[in-house]
């Protein structure tokens, strides 16, 4: 605080006035291509049908009598899905930067957090339209709130959290048109006298937000399994206490956090190299070129291996 200044913290700057046509028009090509996929995500749950000793008589296999007596048959009736996507936006300054990405035949030159708000919008709208919301989803913003060095006690760009969209927690805020509209901003804000606010920037905290997030899931997520699902252009930088971390630290806080949580990184604008690989784990997958096919083929193994 000072010179009438006071700090704040609100929702209603992380999100644009103004739409651009570009992002509705790849949201609306990527949900397309997700529709065809989402469904495999449950394929291994499905009913499926069985042939045994007991249960309805299977007319066209009773002539399979003489050597076989597996002439009933049933349905076996797996569980639907039982985890939760939990899907990390970068909302950095670098994320203003524009970038190419290819889909459905198309190229689009866009602001890489305008990319991710493409992916995640399309991502909800399918887990809603196709599979009836089976799979829970949550969606939060990673920032660094870029204030001067004292406020409130803390010297640096400390970390933030902020939950902006939950198929849990129907609200009418939270909708993924709304998705499309998040901009690269900390929902810490300037408030002056006058009334007028003033939007602070972000640094990169990265995994920095993951203690936070690990108390948010022991508290609110009721499923058994969690995917962690981060959407970054890397190069993590924050500051707290005079204290900087980078890309090792993100490194550390995988490793200590994510060691028994499943994860997957769209690196935007970025490749699937070893270094990448070393920050964030395997799961790795670049937007230089085809990122749905792999996207989709980790989370399928994810979610094969979580088969009750």
């Amino acid at each position: 605080m000072g010179n009438g200044v006071r700090y704040v913290m609100s929702a209603e700057d992380l999100y644009a006035e103004n739409i651009s046509s570009k992002v509705v028009q790849l949201r609306n090509i990527l949900q397309e291509q997700f529709n065809k996929k989402i469904n495999l995500l449950l394929e291994s749950k499905r009913p499926r049908k069985a042939y045994s000793t007991k249960g309805k008589l299977c007319s066209r296999k009773l002539y399979q009598t003489p050597f076989n007596d597996t002439v009933f048959s049933k349905h076996i009736n797996n569980p639907t899905s039982d985890t939760t996507i939990i899907m990390l936006i970068d909302a950095s300054g670098s994320m203003e930067n524009g970038t190419y990405v290819h889909a459905g035949g198309e190229t689009f030159n866009l602001e890489r957090i305008q990319i991710c708000n493409a992916v995640v919008s399309a991502f909800a709208n399918s887990i809603s339209r196709v599979v009836n919301d089976q799979i829970k989803l949550e969606v939060f913003t990673k920032t660094s709130a870029d204030t001067a060095s004292g406020n409130m006690g803390i010297k640096g760009a400390f970390p933030n959290l902020t939950r902006v969209y939950s198929n849990t927690r129907k609200s009418k805020k939270a909708t993924t048109e709304r998705i499309l509209g998040l901009k690269t901003r900390s929902p810490m804000m300037k408030k002056f006298e006058d009334g007028r606010t003033y939007g602070i920037g972000s640094s990169t905290p990265e995994y920095a937000v993951l203690p936070a997030l690990h108390n948010w899931i022991k508290k609110n997520v009721t499923t058994k399994n969690v995917v962690i699902f981060n959407l970054t252009d890397g190069d993590t930088y924050c500051s707290v206490n005079e204290r900087q971390i980078g890309n090792d630290f993100t490194k550390l806080m995988r490793e200590k956090y994510l060691r028994h949580i499943d994860n997957v990184t769209l690196y935007i604008d970025g490749e699937a190299t070893e270094e990448a690989k070393h920050i964030y784990g395997d799961n790795v997958i670049g937007t230089d070129g085809d990122f749905v096919a792999p996207m989709f083929n980790e989370l399928i193994k994810i979610f094969n291996n979580a088969v009750q």
